[in-house]
């Protein structure tokens, strides 16, 4: 794609994309409006005992110990656990959580460190990958569960081990990502 606007539809629905620097031809910058979050539990999924208009400070037991957790659709669900310190077994944790029977589609799974009130830091469980260095949908469900639950702004800087991303929550509810995407793969699609 040559146009410094792209829209492109996902199964989550159109996405609009704009280009705002390019570095020679492998690095760009870009803001994505990525949709609205949605918050209610039938909708993330969460299996709770009573349905919920937003899942929040939910108590979830992991291998013997309870964890609180919040969660929000942006796509595809994610639940976030926010932490004091990484110094935890976050990657077992969320190994059992992303496939936990109240998440009858499984879960991403976010371990996040409030900074400040435009900072947050993320360790990131992929449900179906694993361990992930960043995540588009991820940075912003932490970054809008911070928001919702006053930990921050609604403008904030996403750090993770794979960079960082600026998550806006916008007041029309949109969710807009700014970060880099570098040139992994160049090919041509067949005309037949």
């Amino acid at each position: 794609w040559t146009e410094p606007q792209l829209r492109l539809r996902t199964r989550s629905g159109i996405k609009k994309y704009d280009l705002i620097e390019r570095i020679g031809d492998e690095t760009f910058w870009f803001d994505a409006e990525i949709g609205k979050p949605k918050f209610e539990s039938d909708q993330v999924p969460v299996i709770l005992p009573t349905p919920r208009p937003a899942v929040v400070n939910e108590q979830i037991e992991i291998n013997g110990r309870m964890y609180g957790f919040s969660a929000v659709n942006v796509g595809n669900p994610v639940a976030c656990i926010f932490v004091d310190t990484f110094d935890l077994d976050w990657r077992i944790i969320g190994r059992s959580m992303e496939r936990h029977a109240v998440f009858p589609e499984g879960v991403n799974v976010v371990f996040v460190r409030v900074i400040d009130r435009e900072n947050i830091e993320l360790r990131i469980w992929e449900r179906g990958a694993g361990e992930t260095s960043s995540s588009g949908t991820c940075s912003s469900g932490a970054a809008v569960l911070s928001s919702l639950l006053l930990k921050t702004e609604r403008t904030v800087s996403v750090h993770s081990p794979g960079g960082m991303t600026k998550v806006d929550w916008r007041d029309d509810d949109e969710m807009v990502l700014t970060g880099r995407a570098d040139l992994a793969f160049c090919g041509e699609w067949p005309a037949h």
